[in-house]
């Protein structure tokens, strides 16, 4: 009898799974934000975008792009950008300019930049220490005191 029980309890514990992971939305769409946006390389090898999303300066989204190749030098902050996340990559457009920053190989674009390694942090006091200040339609990336770019543990080949 005990094994019955057991054969019962992982069906169901399957079962749950099952219906757990089926819930869960596939990205059909990307993820849109729009807002003020900043690009900025962090070295050679590192690209930091910040997007202010609900336009009350401080940072609600930050995009990081690692690479082992070197990447271009990046530093422009946008005072209206829209941005659209994929699981592998991010899509930066401003007015009939486009940036893409994507993991692995690319189309053949001067704008887009590839990489091993693409995340998305949103929400919480540590994203909301970038700022993205606008005055008279001109954007500034501003990072306050104590605001990590990168956690200390980020290795790149």
């Amino acid at each position: 009898m005990p094994s019955t029980i057991f054969g019962m309890r992982k069906c169901i514990q399957m079962a749950l799974s099952l219906a757990v992971l089926a819930a869960i939305p596939a990205f059909a769409d990307p993820l849109t934000f729009d807002g003020p946006a900043a690009v900025q390389s962090f070295d050679a090898h590192r690209i930091l975008v910040v997007v202010d999303s609900d336009g009350d300066g401080r940072a609600d989204h930050l995009f990081r792009l690692w690479s082992s190749h070197e990447l271009p030098r990046i530093d422009e902050a946008f005072a209206r950008a829209h941005v659209e996340f994929e699981p592998h990559r991010l899509r930066i457009l401003v007015e009939n300019r486009e940036l893409c920053l994507a993991l692995g190989d690319l189309p053949n674009e001067e704008s887009s930049v590839a990489g091993y390694g693409l995340n998305h942090e949103w929400g919480g006091a540590a994203v909301a220490k970038h700022r993205i200040t606008v005055t008279n339609g001109v954007a500034r990336y501003v990072r306050d005191r104590g605001a990590a770019e990168w956690p200390e543990q980020d290795t790149y080949p």
